[in-house]
């Protein structure tokens, strides 16, 4: 029996999976698989694979789930960015038609691959987004490997939006270009934006 089988049963009749595909790809076997739910997300990134560790040196099991807590956390981040642009469409000034992630190889460049963590559009945009879950601030580096990455991507010459979600902030050369066209947020911009919206 093809494994192909089991993930099928997995993501559309027990939905514990999600089938991503690069949004604007027109491939239709270029797709991921990812866990859908939480609990197991959580449990199969740092519960399972300690488990026999966790048995006999728990604080050791501890100290490895922490150490990658903040990898964990980098994927879970992305998620919470998709959902305040599909929550908070104003807040970018269009209503995506979709909203995902976009991957694919790097033209005319073997071997080479990128990914983008976030990707909306509509008829006349198309935002591009990066979400990091770091200690470090981001800065005008960060931004010019987004840009250089959306240029990989056939846009049909829609207005380009750029957005960049930072746990810890932006350099202060970053936040001197911040523009209508790029958008630089951090958790607390999030938070107030809700509580904004919770208030009308």
């Amino acid at each position: 029996m093809s494994s192909y089988k089991y993930l099928n049963e997995l993501s559309q009749i027990y939905e514990l999976l999600l089938k991503d595909r690069p949004l604007l790809s027109k491939k239709k076997r270029n797709y991921k698989y990812r866990i859908a739910d939480h609990y197991y997300n959580f449990f199969f990134r740092n519960i399972y694979k300690n488990y026999s560790i966790m048995e006999y040196a728990l604080k050791k099991a501890v100290e490895i789930t922490w150490s990658g807590f903040n990898q964990y956390m980098g994927f879970q981040f992305e998620e919470i960015c998709k959902k305040f642009l599909l929550e908070n469409p104003d807040f970018f000034g269009f209503v995506p038609r979709a909203v995902g992630k976009h991957w694919g190889k790097v033209p005319h460049r073997k071997g080479e691959s990128y990914d983008i963590d976030l990707v909306a559009y509509d008829e006349e945009n198309v935002l591009f987004g990066e979400c990091k879950w770091s200690e470090k601030k981001v800065g005008v580096s960060d931004y010019r490997k987004l840009l250089l990455r959306s240029e990989y991507v056939d846009a049909s010459r829609k207005r380009k939006v750029y957005a960049i979600f930072s746990k810890s902030g932006f350099e202060e050369d970053l936040l001197k270009m911040k523009n209508s066209d790029l958008y630089l947020i951090t958790p607390v911009d999030i938070v107030k934006a809700y509580e904004t919206e919770r208030s009308r």
